[in-house]
């Protein structure tokens, strides 16, 4: 229905405020509507107001009621710092008609939702992906950002955290790839003095498994001091 529509677009919005920011509390103002018998907080900066009960049902909120000396129902709302509210906030970049991209310093946790949001698969999940997302713009999944919009982005973050670009293909699901990793198109992926847990591996596997052989060459795959487990070997 249409309010649950328009609560997710607030909820995606704030958390994308929120990623966006130094801190993670917003200042909001209960607002009770006797009519409709709901408890509402407005966060009157944004010009946005969700049901309470809603929000609460998502745990990532916590109130401290007339926080900064502020009166009558002002109250401070912290933002949990979690998956849940990356995830939103990437949801707001995602579909965003005014290419509201994540800072620099979240864009290394946006980038695998956005490149998975922007996925091309044709898997069961991925459909359910795309008909929430037709839902919440009314327009056709073809005409969003594609995971390339997302990957060239990479090229700077590459050394910051080796894994990220192998997090955002195996999110894309993206097949017979053609991308070298960054930067400059490296021949070497070193994975060394970094523990690897099984979902990284995962990735790890994903990429090499689905190189498009006649254009991706990688010559050398440098594993060391990873604290990879016999579980962990049987996925690559």
């Amino acid at each position: 229905d249409s309010e649950t529509v328009d609560f997710l677009k607030a909820i995606s919005y704030l958390s994308y405020t929120v990623m966006n920011s130094d801190a993670c509390i917003l200042t909001g103002f209960l607002e009770n509507d006797r009519a409709k018998k709901k408890l509402y907080i407005s966060f009157r900066h944004h010009g946005i107001k969700v049901e309470k009960k809603r929000l609460d049902t998502f745990e990532i909120a916590e109130y401290a009621e007339d926080g900064y000396g502020l009166g009558g129902s002002g109250m401070e709302v912290q933002f949990a710092d979690c998956p849940l509210v990356e995830f939103l906030g990437a949801i707001h970049s995602h579909i965003s008609t005014k290419n509201e991209s994540l800072s620099k310093n979240k864009l290394l946790e946006g980038l695998p939702y956005l490149c998975g949001l922007s996925s091309e698969d044709e898997s069961d999940g991925q459909k359910i992906v795309a008909l929430y997302l037709e839902t919440l713009t009314g327009m056709s999944s073809e005409s969003s950002r594609k995971p390339q919009h997302y990957l060239d982005s990479l090229s700077r973050l590459w050394e910051e955290t080796q894994l990220v670009f192998l997090t955002c293909a195996y999110e894309a699901r993206l097949k017979k790839i053609q991308i070298f990793p960054p930067p400059d198109n490296s021949k070497v992926i070193n994975l060394g003095l970094t523990k690897l847990h099984h979902h990284e591996l995962i990735c790890l596997a994903w990429y090499l498994a689905n190189l498009d052989g006649e254009r991706v060459n990688i010559e050398v795959l440098m594993l060391q001091d990873c604290d990879i487990d016999d579980d962990g070997l049987k996925l690559l």
